[in-house]
């Protein structure tokens, strides 16, 4: 099932004047069976072999229908398995003591998996963990995956992001009222005409600058994103305008989900910006680089080898950057449990399938710009590198 044609929506300039495309791009459930899409990981080019039955393509690939599509086109996917025992719903939530709840509005939410000790999650469950690893991977400023499973005549969705998986109920589409199965063509509809690029995962602090052309046989042609440290983006010297691939993009579900680029600020100076998810109880990168300095008693007393602390920007990423009168920060930080649909993660039932706690969203940007460790081009230069490190090392002992 495809959009008919492209949702036009009016682009608009920031607030120093660039174009930001808000054009919302055609998807399609495109058949992928016999082939995987590609990942143009920059370590990598040949990860991600595996292949959703139906991704959820997005955009016009330049070499026509028949062209494989690129992982980084693909917000969400769609798999089928043939027969009941295919099942991805953990054993836990097929128990009667564990019954999905009515939440405000009659609105019926997912169950979230709780169980003590929890028995290995199913191998359909893990395989779309996968294909989720390999979005997140591929479009770093996604934030989580929302993914639909059919097996047999059932079918569940599940949203996957840094600290595990939530699964919602089991439903037949042959159930006889008929509900299930209207659900089933809503989602489906939803999901290729109406839903946003954020309701499908995106940050929404993270904007496109550039068209993306979706050419399997040139991985430079990548498009130019410009994120942020609030979703307001009122404030340009806290945006950041990325510069072709991603130097670096974690291939782990769970975790940080680190991902760097070349980029530069409102003031065209080149940084390397990186973005990763913090444990809220521990401090952000900014705050700890900024004891480095004191440590060492002053930015100009920093040793070779040492980041340069003193002049770095960037802060954990808010969906609103309110302040109070004395102007210290009181609005809501972009976290997993925002993700999830409330700030204290509880308005489902249990907790998340994965790791325990929340996470949230952190971005700095450094002046020290060079190219990747692994770019070196003959050894000489690999072991000064490598004396630089240790030196550093050495000396924060």
């Amino acid at each position: 099932m495809q959009t008919p044609q492209e949702t036009q929506r009016t682009s608009h300039h920031g607030s120093t004047g660039e174009a930001i495309l808000t054009t919302q791009l055609p998807r399609v459930f495109l058949n992928c069976t016999n082939t995987s899409p590609i990942s143009h990981d920059p370590i990598y080019p040949g990860a991600f072999s595996i292949k959703p039955d139906f991704p959820l393509v997005e955009g016009r690939m330049v070499h026509g229908s028949g062209t494989r599509p690129l992982w980084r086109q693909c917000p969400s996917f769609l798999e089928v398995k043939a027969h009941d025992i295919n099942s991805p719903i953990p054993d836990e939530m097929t128990k009667p003591s564990i019954q999905p709840h009515k939440a405000e509005g009659g609105l019926q939410p997912a169950i979230e998996l709780d169980s003590e000790p929890r028995p290995p999650p199913k191998g359909s469950l893990v395989q779309c963990a996968d294909y989720a690893r390999a979005i997140l991977a591929c479009r770093p400023f996604q934030l989580s995956v929302f993914g639909l499973i059919l097996w047999g005549t059932n079918f569940a969705a599940a949203l996957f992001d840094r600290r595990g998986v939530i699964v919602s109920p089991a439903y037949s589409i042959l159930k006889e009222d008929g509900i299930p199965l209207r659900t089933f063509v809503r989602i489906i509809l939803r999901m290729t005409w109406e839903m946003s690029d954020v309701e499908l995962g995106r940050d929404p602090t993270v904007v496109r600058a550039t068209e993306d052309v979706f050419d399997d046989s040139n991985p430079l042609l990548f498009p130019r994103f410009i994120p942020g440290t609030s979703r307001d983006n009122n404030i340009s010297q806290d945006r950041w305008w990325t510069i072709g691939r991603p130097l670096w993009s974690s291939h782990a579900l769970l975790g940080r989900g680190t991902s760097v680029w070349w980029a530069v600020d409102a003031k065209q100076n080149p940084v390397i910006l990186k973005t990763s998810w913090r444990s809220p109880k521990r401090r952000g990168e900014r705050e700890i680089y900024d004891e480095i300095v004191k440590i060492f008693g002053g930015a100009g007393r920093l040793p070779r080898g040492v980041v340069k602390c003193f002049d770095i920007a960037g802060s954990d990423v808010a969906l609103r950057s309110d302040t109070d009168r004395q102007g210290d920060f009181c609005g809501v930080l972009l976290s997993v449990n925002d993700i999830r649909g409330g700030r204290s993660g509880t308005n489902v039932r249990g907790r998340p399938y994965g790791p325990a706690g929340n996470a949230i969203l952190h971005r700095v940007a450094f002046r020290d710009v060079g190219k990747p460790l692994w770019k070196f081009t003959c050894p000489e230069q690999l072991v000064r590198v490598l004396l630089v490190v240790l030196e550093g090392e050495y000396s924060a002992l």
